[in-house]
This record gives C-alpha cells, structure tokens and sequence, in this order.
C-alpha cells in the first residue's frame, strides 16, 4: 500500500508537496531525491529504497526523468509493481535534436554553473509564471554535478517502447496539454494494455504543480480501483 514518486529533472522531491500533501493520509507515500546517474541505475537505487522501507511492491508515479526510470523498473523489475502512473514523459530514446540540445546544457553548466539551469529548463517546464520562483529555487539547489550526470543519463535512457507491451500492472498515463511530451505520453498509453489517458488542461511539463488538484483526484480515483490500493488509508512514510 505504497505510492512511490519519483521527480523531474533537474528538481527534487519538492516537486511531489501538493501530492504528498493530498494523498499522505491516504496511501503511504515514499518520495525519494532521485541519483544523478544513468536510468537503469537510478531504478536500481529506488529498488534498493523500496527494500530498505520494505516493500514488497509499490504504486510507482514517474515524471519526466521519474517516468524513465519508472518504466524502466517495470521493464526490469516487473514484480515490484503494483501499479504505474506515467507522467508527462517519453518512451522514446533521444533524438539527435535532443542530444543537441543537452551537449548545449551541458557545456554551458560546466562554465557557467548551476545558474544557468533555470534559464534554460524554465520555458520547458512551466505555463504559469507565478511558479517560475518556487521552481528556480529548488533548481539553484541542486548540487551541479548530480544535475550533470542525470542529464547524461538521460541522454543516453533506453528505448523503453518495445516494453510496453508486456506491462500487465493497472497503468494512468497523465499530461499537460500544454507540455512538448504530450503526445509521447499519450502514445505510452495506447501502447500499454488496459492504460488509461488522462489530459490535464492548464498544464505544461510540471503538471503536478500547475494543477495539484486535477492531479491528485485522478491519482486517487485510479489508485482506489487498484487491487493492493482499494479502501486503504494510511499515514505517509518518513
């Protein structure tokens, strides 16, 4: 009867307040700072936290790099799902274009530092400017070298489309209707069997920020018509 979240790039758990804040008397809520590393790597430290709390098996919520590293979890480490909520994110590899454009990210956060994140990430992560302080905020705190080696592991994240097929676990997709992975998303739900899609209108990258409350009922709606979720109430882990 757990929920694990798993954040963007290149945030923190913060990301997930709304979410934890809603859902924490509901569900048990494990909200990890994700590892700079390659994806399958990460996945392979949630594992690990997933072991150490121990929980045999979890609602797994990714978005953006959290949705890498959730699908590949449910790629690689198929029993330890309870469910799947993918948000705002791809099933794709990158792209040339988007190799480019992280090579670009990365050279100027080597020369330039942490700073220079928020000016290049904010346009791709938002719609309501009102969030662009919160946001920078927590991205001036993130440690330059974590954000770099996240950002590498992204660049170099599998092709996660030939697996979709075989994901048997209950599955939301959910994204902005403003946000550049809408449609990618939207594809990763017709790919999974049974996925159901969810749009969230007023909403870029950040979805769970932009519109907590459309969020968090469709979280709780789907997380109630699950098996190991059905009727159960508990307190959010520490």
């Amino acid at each position: 009867m757990t929920l694990l979240l798993l954040h963007a790039f290149p945030l923190d758990n913060r990301l997930w307040k709304p979410q934890q804040a809603a859902l924490g008397g509901e569900f048990q809520i494990l909200a990890p700072n994700l590892p700079g590393a390659p994806i399958d790597v990460a996945a392979d430290a949630v594992i690990q936290l997933l072991d150490q709390h121990h929980v045999p098996k979890a609602a797994i919520a990714g978005i953006s790099r959290g949705g890498y590293i959730a699908m590949s979890i449910a790629r690689r480490y198929p029993e330890r799902l309870s469910a799947l909520i993918l948000m705002d994110t791809r099933a794709t590899p990158a792209d040339e274009k988007e190799k480019q454009h992280w090579d670009r990210f990365l050279n100027r956060l080597e020369k330039e530092g942490i700073t220079v994140a928020p000016e290049i990430m904010l346009p791709r992560l938002i719609t309501q400017p009102q969030l662009a302080g919160p946001i920078t905020d927590i991205i001036l705190s993130q440690d330059p070298q974590s954000v770099a080696a996240a950002a590498r592991g992204m660049v170099d994240r599998p092709d996660a489309r030939p697996f979709l097929k075989d994901i048997r676990v209950p599955t939301l997709a959910i994204a902005g209707v403003d946000d550049i992975a809408f449609e990618s998303t939207q594809a990763i739900a017709a790919a999974i069997p049974g996925a159901v899609f969810v749009s969230v209108p007023g909403a870029g990258h950040l979805s769970t920020l932009e519109q907590p409350e459309v969020v968090n009922e469709t979280i709780r709606r789907f997380l109630c018509t699950v098996g190991d979720f059905a009727g159960a109430t508990s307190g959010a882990l520490s």
